[in-house]
């Protein structure tokens, strides 16, 4: 009976929990919704050359 009564416990302030994370939320984006509708800005692209150190080292050498 104890183990049922610290399982439900347990699964009492988890709900609570999950409900204060929600309610928090929506108060967030209830106070800055202009905020939360931006579209993200696209990350600069990277090429492989920029990433792997030696790629294409061999190319630019032959071309001087």
């Amino acid at each position: 009976m104890r183990d049922l009564s610290i399982l439900i416990g347990i699964y009492t302030v988890a709900v609570l929990l999950a409900g204060l994370g929600m309610v928090s939320l929506r108060k967030q984006k209830k106070r800055n919704p202009e905020v939360q509708n931006k579209p993200m800005a696209k990350p600069p692209l990277v090429s492989t050359e920029d990433m792997l150190s030696g790629w294409g080292k061999e190319e630019e050498e032959a071309k001087q």
